[in-house]
C-alpha cells in the first residue's frame, strides 16, 4: 500500500519533467500563425483597461476580422502577459500559455 503512495508523486514529477523537457526550446520562439493578429497587431491587449470591452465586444480578440471570435479569457490573459512583460516579449507569453 504505501509503494502505492510513494509512487504517485514520482510519476507526476517524471511526468512534469518530461513535458517541461518537450517544450523546452519552445519559451525561446518568436511570435507564430496567429499570434500576430491576436497579439502583436491588436491594440487591445496593450490595456488592461479594455478588459471590460473583451466581455462584450468579440472584434477585440484580434485585429484580422475574420479571426475574430469570443473568446474573452484569452484576451484578458493576453493583456496581463502583455502588463507583467512589461511589453511584447514571447518568453513571457509563452511561459504563461504554458503554466495555464
Amino acid at each position: 500500500m504505501f509503494l502505492n503512495k510513494a509512487r504517485t508523486p514520482v510519476l507526476c514529477l517524471g511526468l512534469a519533467l518530461a513535458m517541461l523537457a518537450a517544450y523546452a526550446n519552445h519559451f525561446q520562439n518568436k511570435f507564430h500563425f496567429d499570434d500576430s493578429h491576436t497579439i502583436v497587431e491588436n491594440g487591445y491587449v496593450r490595456d488592461l483597461h479594455n478588459v471590460p470591452k473583451f466581455f462584450t465586444d468579440a472584434t477585440k480578440f484580434s485585429a484580422n476580422p475574420a479571426g475574430q471570435v469570443y473568446r474573452p479569457v484569452v484576451s484578458t490573459s493576453l493583456a496581463v502577459d502583455y502588463r507583467l512583460g512589461r511589453g511584447y516579449s514571447p518568453v513571457f507569453f509563452h511561459r504563461s500559455t504554458f503554466l495555464w
